[in-house]
């Protein structure tokens, strides 16, 4: 039989869009899809004899072919079961994304232990992005933002979550955006609404509210591919100098429900620089025997303070 593959996208009127089509390869799927004006972020082949197809009709009343698979779901409820039972750890975000601000997290969690509500904030000073983390961006662009809220990831439109954050320089106008620590500081702490900004130009902005209406376009190869194409034209990446100059400052605050509030601020070396020397030190930890079986993060694996070994890293904490 044809290979069957799931996909999410985005339609023509930049909704969400799930659901599975037929299709000799993948690419061959993203190109019945596109004619359908669909345009898919995500799409993985259905394996397995489970697969069970069924006809149903979309909002324009046209009959598709679903096919739900429990393959994921098998993998999503005993994935973390089985690696432990394998002796395996996962641990991602070893570098500038997630250490530093992850530890912050956990830091402030543990400054006041029953915080529902975590809010970070990050200001880069005096950097440039590299060609990889700029590329990135460009592929999530039409995923849209992210928050926690209650324990569950929501989405939230780039551009439409904003906030005055001091950063020790005064309030600065900050952006929310889908960033790491929404996922992985609730494993580490546990918070069940966490939301994370950065303090960008408002030009940047404007930039982000405007993806709501480009998401279609944001989501096709050739406008992807276009966008790609100008960040080649740029500078790989920090230069020497920038990289031993550069700095960032991070915020934390947490709440809880009885009204206690914590703040904690950060200051760290230029972010390649620094994930060169946190990625290092983890694998050095975890060579030495600092190990768990399972999905672990470095700030719950090797705990809040491991951020402060690395030389440059300040931390203040206020409203204690």
């Amino acid at each position: 039989p044809m290979p069957v593959f799931e996909y999410k996208a985005l339609n023509a009127k930049g909704k969400s869009a799930s659901g599975v089509i037929d299709a000799d390869t993948a690419r061959d799927a993203r190109e019945k899809l596109r004619n359908q004006k669909i345009y898919v972020t995500d799409i993985t082949e259905v394996r397995g004899s489970t697969a069970k197809r069924e006809v149903v009709k979309d909002e324009m009343g046209r009959k598709t072919v679903v096919v739900s698979s429990q393959l994921p779901k098998v993998v999503q409820y005993t994935g973390t079961l089985a690696i432990i039972a394998a002796g395996v750890m996962l641990l991602p975000g070893v570098g500038f994304d997630v250490v530093p601000s992850g530890c912050l997290a956990a830091h402030l969690k543990r400054r006041l232990p029953s915080a529902t509500r975590l809010i970070l904030g990050i200001k880069q000073a005096g950097g440039q992005s590299s060609h990889g983390t700029l590329n990135s961006a460009i592929e999530s662009l039409p995923l849209g933002g992210k928050a926690r809220r209650d324990g569950k990831l929501v989405d939230v439109p780039l551009g439409t979550l904003t906030r005055q954050i001091d950063f020790g320089r005064g309030p600065r106008p900050a952006v929310a955006v889908p960033w790491g620590d929404v996922s992985t500081a609730w494993y580490s702490t546990g918070i069940p609404n966490i939301e994370v900004y950065f303090a960008w130009p408002s030009a940047m902005r404007w930039g982000m509210m405007a993806t709501r209406y480009l998401r279609p376009l944001l989501a096709t190869d050739a406008a992807r591919g276009a966008l790609k194409r100008l960040v080649a034209a740029q500078p790989a990446g920090p230069s020497e100098s920038q990289q031993a100059e550069g700095f960032t400052l991070l915020y934390g605050e947490v709440l809880d429900d009885a009204g206690g509030r914590r703040v904690s601020r950060l200051r760290t070396p230029e972010p390649y620089r620094l994930t060169a020397e946190t990625a290092l030190l983890s694998a050095v930890n975890v060579l030495a025997g600092c190990a768990e079986p399972g999905f672990q993060t470095p700030s719950r694996l090797f705990g809040p303070d491991f951020i402060t070994e690395f030389d440059g890293v300040q931390r203040e904490d206020l409203l204690s």
